[in-house]
């Protein structure tokens, strides 16, 4: 079993209702994660926790969320799922559609009753509520399940109305205004071999990136198009990268007095 720590980019955006606010209760606090290496979108509210992961990475995955208000019932479907809280009136509606005779009625007000005591909160209670009433009134009970219309809870839609509303802004401006950060591991040259720093100063280990810092040291740069497990380049460098790359980093440098980790072999030179 290998276990391995990673640090993505999160960007984090944080709504709060304060007083004076018309719809104070409603939802007090939303905090809403982005992780674009992962195409993930994370919610945390008193409205419950969502959270979804789309295909798109990176600069898509951002774009996308960005554009995420013009259509919010993709999004509920996305987070959500189905919608799983009965419409009983909707329900009782199409019941009243399907027996469109006049001799039914007091069963529908039967039925009406049956669900204000007991509100079916979930098709399955719903359904086991109209199929005892069906057998009770000799109703024709087949495909009775269609009858049940259900709808997204008012929580569930007001956590979607926040987003595309309050954070799909943010994004936009977030996208903006972001200054051009790349992220950095500097780690101490002695994490690889004398014979590596060799390689890299008679420009062997052409696959890859690699521009000198200073008078002692290197700057490696990171790309996302490269497999450096499959690299010819030797093992102690593969380290190095690998852990880089778990903190997010785009760039590698290796210097004289750059930091030492534990979890990395160090040379003797």
């Amino acid at each position: 079993m290998r276990v391995e720590t990673k640090y993505p980019e999160v960007i984090s955006f944080e709504y709060r209702q304060e007083k004076g606010d018309p719809d104070l209760g409603t939802c007090l606090y939303m905090n809403c994660y982005l992780v674009p290496d992962r195409g993930a979108l994370m919610i945390m509210s008193d409205c419950g926790n969502y959270s979804y992961t789309w295909p798109e990475k990176e600069e898509r995955f951002l774009n996308l969320m960005a554009s995420m208000g013009k259509d919010k019932e993709y999004l509920l479907r996305k987070l959500v799922g189905k919608p799983k809280d009965v419409d009983v009136e909707a329900t009782l509606e199409g019941l009243r559609e399907r027996y469109d005779e006049s001799d039914v009625d007091d069963a529908i007000d039967d039925l009406t009753a049956r669900f204000d005591d007991h509100y079916p909160s979930n098709t399955d209670l719903a359904t086991c509520l109209i199929e005892e009433w069906a057998d009770e009134y000799d109703l024709d009970t087949a495909d009775l399940w269609e009858c049940v219309r259900t709808r997204y809870t008012a929580q569930e839609e007001r956590v979607v109305n926040i987003f595309c509303d309050n954070i799909v802004p943010q994004i936009g401006r977030y996208l903006e205004n972001r200054p051009g950060i790349q992220r950095t591991a500097t780690l101490s040259i002695y994490h690889v071999s004398s014979e590596t720093d060799a390689l890299i100063s008679e420009g062997e280990l052409i696959e890859l990136s690699v521009y000198p810092k200073d008078e002692f040291g290197w700057w490696i740069e990171l790309t996302d198009d490269q497999d450096y497990n499959k690299a010819h380049i030797p093992e102690d460098i593969k380290a190095c990268i690998a852990y880089a790359r778990s903190l997010g980093c785009t760039w590698l440098c290796l210097d004289c007095e750059g930091p030492e980790v534990k979890t990395l072999k160090k040379y003797e030179w």
